[in-house]
């Protein structure tokens, strides 16, 4: 879904879209405060879905939000506990780069990346570090 909300913006060659963007991500880059940022990091990919100008990409952001914002919360703690801060910083600005560079196929590759580096951290291996324990420690829920 960000990533068609993010072709939407393209396609519609929105400077002002990327303009709040941009703002956002500086003062995201700018932040020392690691609760501060993730409220950013949020403010960042919920913009993108506003931005998108598709009410029905709005509509189910609203709806599945309250099951996404936990998994997500979980999954930032998750990885800053194992990965350093500027790793999710790079990632955030590779999609915005990404995004005012217009290039779709980045978008979409920075976006994967963001994901995987959240869901599947490379260094896990050869080290004594459960990531699904970690995870069900921070799940609200079970499956």
């Amino acid at each position: 879904m960000e990533v068609e909300s993010i072709r939407n913006i393209i396609n519609r060659d929105d400077n002002t879209a990327i303009d709040q963007l941009r703002v956002i991500i500086g003062q995201y880059n700018q932040c020392a405060d690691s609760d501060e940022r993730v409220a950013l990091d949020k403010l960042f990919h919920v913009t993108i879905i506003s931005l998108s100008n598709n009410i029905l990409y709005k509509y189910l952001y609203n709806m599945l939000s309250v099951l996404i914002t936990p998994y997500i919360e979980d999954i930032v703690k998750i990885a800053l506990a194992v990965y350093p801060e500027s790793a999710l910083i790079q990632e955030h600005n590779e999609i915005f780069k990404a995004i005012e560079e217009k290039n779709i196929n980045k978008v979409y590759n920075a976006i994967a990346a963001h994901v995987l580096l959240a869901e599947t951290p490379p260094f896990y291996e050869g080290t004594d570090f459960d990531y699904f324990e970690a995870l069900s420690k921070f799940r609200r829920w079970s499956l």
